[in-house]
């Protein structure tokens, strides 16, 4: 067996195992709804953990020994594997109606952060970039050459200044008071200037900038008035979407048509195999209910 065969069976090892948790016993909606309920709550929880012990709090709760985690990474990237897992793995349809607990979500959040580092370098290993040698269940890689090796480092090390400056709202949101949202508003406008527009179906950058602000000041004077953490209530926002449509145009100067198209673009498509939850805040729910998650809003990036 060479050693592209060895790490491929590796690979199709974790993938079996990965496909035995309970979560995907529910049907693809029910299990996407579990996490999206669960996520509410690590979020709230989060911001209740002090700046310097966000990391190491993450770290307990998901059960995971990577060295440095990003909160905007290690949401984005959990994420957007649970959902290719849910697609692959769950029914469409499911009588299963078992109980999945908050630790079951957040250890799988884990598995599937460390997947996605996994995956990276499996795809490097691929193309030949890497190398790897198996220490019984642990394995090493190592770059081929030091060139290749510096210009990812370079590339890490960019994203890692943007989660940083994008985690600083979340400082903010864990300690803000009414006087400090005009400072959270600024830092979250400041997201939006890329000096250019994007034309999108129905809506521009500039009506989502409107939009954004909008909603970002909302749910922070939701989180500054709350003062329990209430799991299946906490981090989620759930109105009908007329109520929602109605809400925003209340809060800013867009009109209702723009407004939809904005909803419309971030809402979660069930039927779509590569949709990620990371990139779309609004989940359908039963009786014509629109969830939004606040954690998923407040790491989403323009830039």
């Amino acid at each position: 067996m060479n050693e592209f065969e060895q790490i491929y069976n590796i690979k199709m090892e974790i993938d079996q195992n990965i496909s035995k948790h309970r979560l995907f016993l529910l049907s693809k909606e029910d299990a996407i709804n579990t996490v999206f309920e669960k996520l509410g709550v690590l979020f709230r929880l989060i911001l209740s953990a002090s700046h310097n012990n966000v990391m190491e709090y993450i770290k307990e709760k998901v059960k995971t020994n990577s060295v440095n985690i990003s909160e905007i990474d290690f949401i984005q990237e959990s994420l957007k594997w649970i959902c290719r897992w849910s697609s692959k793995y769950c029914a469409e349809q499911s009588e299963n109606k078992v109980k999945i607990s908050a630790e079951e979500i957040y250890e799988l959040m884990g598995m599937a952060y460390s997947y996605e580092q996994f995956y990276r370098m499996w795809q490097l290993h691929n193309k030949q970039i890497v190398k790897f040698r198996q220490f019984g269940n642990k394995l090493e890689f190592t770059y081929c050459n030091e060139e290749t090796y510096m210009v990812h480092v370079a590339y890490d090390t960019y994203i890692r200044k943007q989660d940083e400056y994008k985690e600083l709202q979340n400082v903010l949101a864990s300690s803000c008071k009414k006087k400090d949202l005009e400072l959270i508003e600024q830092v979250h406008k400041s997201d939006f200037e890329l000096g250019i527009n994007f034309i999108f179906d129905g809506f521009d950058l500039n009506d989502y900038e409107i939009f954004s602000t909008a909603l970002s000041n909302y749910i922070m004077m939701k989180i500054t008035n709350s003062n329990l953490i209430i799991p299946g209530v906490e981090g989620i926002i759930k109105l009908r979407k007329e109520e929602w449509i109605e809400l925003i145009g209340s809060l800013c100067d867009l009109g209702r048509e723009k407004i939809v198209s904005i909803i419309e673009f971030f809402t979660y498509n069930y039927e779509d195999i590569n949709a990620d939850l990371s990139l779309t805040y609004f989940l359908p729910s039963k009786d014509n209910f629109l969830l939004l998650s606040e954690g998923i809003f407040n790491i989403q990036k323009t830039k």
